[in-house]
């Protein structure tokens, strides 16, 4: 599940076309949701392991989270306005490979993979 702490700012558009693409290429379009999702206290109460892109949504968070539960703060930066359209996609998939590398080193460590 994914969830973003400023979502409202995009008024329920669809994900971005490039990032669409770029889980098509791998496969994993299913699991994309139709529209973006805020986060809420539920949302982040409901789930065991968290995973926060950058400091800034740990912080937006942290009041939400239990003992009981497992985060990481993985440090990705949101790409949203601070890239440029001609550079967009080629960092959307560098973007997506930081995110695998943190997935599977993640699903290691849990002793899934």
């Amino acid at each position: 599940m994914s969830s973003g702490i400023e979502t409202t700012l995009n008024h329920g558009v669809p994900i971005a076309p490039y990032a669409a693409d770029v889980l098509r290429a791998h496969g994993l379009e299913r699991f994309a949701a139709p529209s973006w999702q805020q986060t809420t206290m539920a949302l982040v109460r409901a789930s065991d392991v968290l995973v926060f892109m950058e400091p800034e949504h740990y912080h937006f968070c942290k009041d939400w989270v239990s003992s009981r539960q497992r985060f990481n703060i993985w440090d990705i930066p949101d790409l949203g306005s601070r890239v440029g359209t001609a550079e967009i996609r080629t960092e959307v998939e560098r973007t997506f490979e930081i995110i695998r590398q943190q997935t599977d080193m993640l699903l290691t460590e849990f002793g899934l993979s």
